[in-house]
């Protein structure tokens, strides 16, 4: 080959031909970077209209021969993939760099990382991208469902501990019931025995003068009326703070299951689910159910005497319930 009446020889030629072409590839490389960048403060400082145009479309058509989308495919790769990664993989070509700009960085680089997008077409390029976009949103519901079975748990270990401190309010007022009860049983049977006892006395007329000075101290240690009345009042007191605490804590059961078919609704409606996602929904509360009542039922069998009968005693109000609350819905 002749270049400036100079002959070459082979070897010779190989060598400018290579430093040449890495020459271009670098201007190349460049031009990919200085492109974007440059269009992107054409656009945004509207330097334009100091040529003449009226927009920034009309500009890049009309003094580089760049449609919309190609204009626009420069300033995106230049400002989402950065200057070092363009300079890296401008071997790509502008439209392979511009479906890369649709995923993160992170999916960016597992993708550059587990195929050779230099042997790939645009049209492959862009199916693998779609997929990993679609694995993406997947992996987001999924988190999102995770984060909503979190906050679900959270509320039903609250209220857990809500329906935990009614109960105990509940059993206090149930002993207190009880233990006035035993009082006032205690009390009419000292009265029954001392008024008997007064009777018996005044059947023995000789003896009662004599005994006279000791009926009335007996007749001043019997409880007058009022003294019985107050305890009754007490205790039909403490039976209705029974009854609203049990009112209170079906209201607090029924309100917790309000709250999880709302959840669960609201679940639905953000992820655009059908009838397959109430049937995990009811796999997930059914499971959980299924757990407390196992829970539930080895508590019971591990409990002794009246308080186990007490917490057979709500269980069954509670199954109660349950039923009730499912007769109705139906």
């Amino acid at each position: 080959m002749e270049d400036n009446n100079i002959v070459l020889q082979p070897n010779e030629e190989a060598i400018m031909l290579n430093e040449r072409i890495k020459s271009n590839g670098q201007i190349a490389v460049n031009a990919v970077c200085n492109i974007g960048r440059d269009l992107r403060r054409m656009k945004i400082e509207e330097l334009y209209t100091y040529l003449g145009y009226g927009s920034f479309e009309e500009y890049a058509e009309q003094e580089h021969g760049l449609k919309r989308r190609q204009a626009y495919q420069y300033i995106s790769v230049y400002e989402n993939l950065g200057e070092a990664f363009v300079q890296s993989n401008a071997q790509l070509g502008i439209t392979k760099l511009a479906l890369l700009t649709q995923v993160n960085s992170e999916d960016r680089a597992e993708v550059m990382a587990d195929n050779d997008l230099s042997g790939m077409t645009v049209n492959e390029i862009k199916t693998l991208i779609e997929k990993v976009k679609r694995q993406g949103e997947q992996l987001s519901m999924f988190e999102e469902q995770l984060s909503d079975k979190a906050i679900q748990e959270k509320e039903l270990s609250l209220k857990s501990e809500e329906i935990k401190s009614l109960q105990a309010r509940f059993d206090d007022a149930s002993n207190e019931i009880q233990k006035s009860d035993a009082e006032k049983q205690e009390t009419e049977q000292k009265n029954a025995e001392l008024e008997a006892r007064i009777k018996e006395l005044e059947s023995r007329p000789v003896e009662v003068a004599v005994a006279e000075p000791k009926i009335k101290e007996v007749i001043k240690k019997v409880p007058d009326k009022k003294a019985i009345e107050d305890k009754d009042r007490e205790i039909l007191t403490l039976k209705n703070k029974y009854k609203a605490l049990d009112e209170a804590r079906i209201e607090e059961i029924k309100n917790l299951k309000d709250s999880y078919e709302k959840r669960i609704s609201e679940i639905q409606s953000a992820t655009g689910q059908a009838a397959g996602t109430e049937k995990n929904s009811f796999k997930l509360l059914y499971a959980e159910a299924y757990k407390s009542c196992l829970g539930l039922i080895e508590f019971i069998e591990s409990s002794k005497g009246k308080d186990r009968e007490l917490f057979m005693e709500k269980t069954d109000k509670l199954l109660d319930i349950v039923r009730e609350s499912m007769h109705k819905s139906s």
